[in-house]
């Protein structure tokens, strides 16, 4: 969502779209301050409260944004997107974005819900190897979100195998090197 109030292309890409543009309003950074700040008296989900002079200095494009910022703001954010992910199907998501790259895949019986998995979106974003791959072995992103073989829900103890994947290409894994 900071993609949108940003005013720059820091990160620039927003990834499985979801409909966070249609956040992009006055009202929504007003909350967003204000939580920052610690002032909405709601159970904090981290301890830091930043001051609004703080918040003004290092984020001032979300502290100077208004509503009619809009329109140039979205022009700088590009999008990527899972074939078949279930954000596609929300309305009003499709056309947030005027410059969205769709990842492809193989065939697969997967839901729209395991193919808008950040582990699948970075695969693929890594290396386009990945991609070709599943297309064509006909069930590799069946088999790889099969809980019977390589899929464990989170917090079971077990690491998903698409999940190491990315981390090892990331250089995340320490025991074996990364790369």
């Amino acid at each position: 969502m900071f993609n949108y109030f940003s005013t720059r292309y820091a990160i620039g890409s927003v990834f499985n779209p979801a409909p966070f543009g249609r956040s992009m309003t006055q009202e929504i950074k007003d909350a967003i301050l204000i939580h920052l700040i610690g002032a909405s008296g709601r159970k904090r989900l981290y301890p830091t409260k930043y001051s609004a002079q703080y918040i003004q200095q290092n984020v001032s494009a979300l502290y100077n944004f208004t509503n009619s910022d809009v329109v140039n703001r979205l022009l700088k954010v590009s999008g990527y997107y899972t074939d078949g992910e279930f954000c596609r199907s929300i309305p009003g998501t499709i056309n947030i974005l005027t410059d969205q790259s769709k990842i492809m895949h193989g065939e697969t019986n997967i839901g729209g819900f395991q193919l808008h998995t950040l582990s699948l979106l970075t695969a693929s974003m890594l290396d386009n190897r990945f991609s070709e791959m599943t297309t064509k072995v006909p069930g590799l992103l069946d088999m790889l979100f099969d809980s019977k073989l390589y899929f464990y829900e989170k917090g079971r103890g077990y690491e998903n195998l698409l999940e190491r994947l990315v981390l090892h290409q990331k250089g995340g894994v320490s025991s074996l090197g990364g790369g």
